[in-house]
């Protein structure tokens, strides 16, 4: 594991021993994550005690943990103490957070939205490493993989609905055009409940394994909307951060193209881990957000 990330946090000359571990139970898609009891030797003798939270990662996960400690009065953001590679790959560790994930999107805190628009306006149009791109190579991958997971599990009756939108998202040219015209920006990529940790009054925004350059309301999607208070708080924190107003049109265009965008993506999860009809309504989501995109091009 090595000791420079100890003696960056203690002091030249101080060293860590792992105590006991702890297997953690992640999300839906997490890899192994332990968690660590720490006891730290202090230069000057004493000792402490610090846990933490040691996880596999990929080379993408990695570079966005980095690229948030460069990002000030972001609160809700989590902090990267050490990265490494083993013989399993890529590791990443962040301090433990206490807390409970949301019972619904509709808990995230004012916190969780101000520290993703500081994000956003710090990042957009910056090309950040090892990230990903969500363009339409990226697009068109995400729909075939969708339509393979649908495959192998409905039925032939089941499956042509969805299979028909995941056709028509694929190459539909309005919606590809708005994703060639919105600004890209490093994005959690995964805004949901169980991906925000809630401890009293504060919030940390967990597992960024999905973290990608691509349109800022990607993160917004599931979480906020245009006709609620969270979405003007977010373009608030933007102003205050770039001391530029965010264009209105651009982010309800993106909200829409991100509505299609999470809603096809996640058709074969809802269908697999939620039943069919929540298929049937993240299929209408998409499908009106769709026709809004089709409605603002006239």
């Amino acid at each position: 594991m090595g000791d420079d990330w100890i003696q960056r946090q203690y002091g030249v000359g101080a060293s860590a021993e792992v105590v006991d571990r702890l297997p953690v139970a992640g999300g839906y898609s997490s890899s192994l994550v332990e968690r660590l009891e720490l006891l730290v030797r202090l230069p000057d003798g004493g000792t402490d005690k610090l846990t933490v939270l040691r996880k596999r990662a990929t080379d993408a996960e990695v570079a966005a943990l980095h690229a948030l400690g460069d990002v000030t009065g972001a609160t809700a953001l989590p902090e990267l103490l050490a990265t490494g590679t083993d013989a399993d790959g890529p590791w990443a560790m962040t301090p433990f957070y206490a807390g409970s994930t949301l019972r619904t999107e509709a808990d995230v805190s004012d916190e969780v939205i101000t520290s993703l628009a500081r994000l956003h306006a710090h990042y957009v149009g910056v090309k950040v490493r090892s990230l990903p791109v969500v363009d339409r190579e990226l697009w068109r991958g995400v729909c075939r993989h969708v339509s393979m997971r649908l495959s192998g599990l409905l039925t032939d009756d089941q499956l042509r609905p969805p299979m028909a939108l995941v056709d028509r998202v694929r190459d539909d040219p309005v919606l590809l055009r708005a994703l060639d015209r919105l600004p890209r920006t490093l994005v959690h990529g995964d805004m949901h409940a169980n991906n925000v940790l809630a401890d009293g009054s504060a919030s940390k925004i967990i597992d960024w394994g999905n973290a990608r350059l691509g349109p800022a309301m990607l993160d917004l999607a599931s979480i906020s909307a245009p006709d609620r208070s969270s979405f003007d708080l977010y373009a608030e924190a933007w102003a205050d951060t770039t001391g530029e107003v965010l264009d209105r049109r651009t982010m309800y265009v993106g909200f829409l193209w991100a509505t299609v965008y999470v809603n096809t993506g996640y058709l074969g999860f809802a269908a697999q881990r939620m039943g069919l009809d929540a298929v049937t309504q993240m299929m209408e989501r998409a499908g009106e957000a769709l026709a809004g995109l089709e409605e603002l091009s006239r």
